[in-house]
């Protein structure tokens, strides 16, 4: 029994008034036609419209995946790219380390751990860049610099191993953690830390949980009363 193998060329066919196949990422389809998705839209392959961009819904960092494929317009908020801790609008401010953006939503500002000139960077939506805190000194090494529901920043100092809450206008609040190296579970000064890096909150912004990197542990931190307590990670 012999088997006959019959190959046809490819043939591919695009009908009038329509776009072939599906329109690319980063494109929609217009009268037929495949064109290029304007800056601040984004666009789903073979979409037959653009759709306005807005972060807040188009696209969102954590299962990007299931988002759609976005067409993102890429621009400098602040920072000329030279080090410095230099304040001022858009690029004519400067950065020195910068590490975990974090995002106030009630005033759309944005908190800036500046990680070698140990300061905290406060960005307006218009891009104005100011420092919030540190000016006096008395940071080592700031990381993150998370926001909780009332608008209060609460400054990761990694090297003076404390976590420091201020007020919005830049009213410190509390302090958790001794500011010496060690492990210790208890109420604010009397825990201490190895090294905080970050610090996020649960959903309801009652409990706090800590990485802290030369201790390699997770910890907890109640909101309400500043108690830290071991999550994962050996005790000593």
């Amino acid at each position: 029994m012999r088997l006959l193998l019959l190959c046809l060329p490819f043939l591919s066919v695009t009908h009038s008034g329509q776009c072939p196949n599906a329109a690319s990422p980063g494109s929609y389809c217009s009268s037929g036609t495949e064109v290029t998705c304007p800056v601040n839209s984004y666009c789903e392959g073979g979409s037959a419209s653009k759709v306005a961009f807005n972060p807040a819904t188009a696209c969102s960092i954590t299962g990007l995946s299931s988002q759609p494929l976005c067409y993102w317009n890429v621009t400098t908020l602040a920072g000329s790219g030279s080090r410095g801790s230099a304040n001022g609008q858009g690029r004519a401010s400067t950065f020195d380390g910068p590490h975990g953006v974090k995002l106030d939503p009630a005033s759309l500002n944005l908190y800036v751990g500046d990680y070698t000139s140990s300061l905290v960077r406060k960005i307006t939506p218009s891009g104005y860049v100011s420092t919030f805190a540190g000016q006096s000194g008395g940071f080592n090494h700031v990381y993150g610099t998370p926001v909780d529901n009332l608008g209060n920043v609460w400054v990761v100092d990694g090297s003076n191993f404390r976590i420091v809450k201020f007020s919005s206008s830049g009213v410190q609040l509390a302090q958790v953690g001794s500011g010496g190296v060690g492990y210790a579970n208890g109420i604010g000064t009397a825990a201490s830390f190895n090294l905080p890096t970050d610090l996020c909150f649960d959903p309801t912004f009652s409990i706090a949980y800590m990485t802290e990197e030369a201790g390699n542990r997770v910890r907890s931190l109640d909101i309400s009363t500043l108690a830290v307590a071991l999550v994962a990670g050996s005790p000593s």
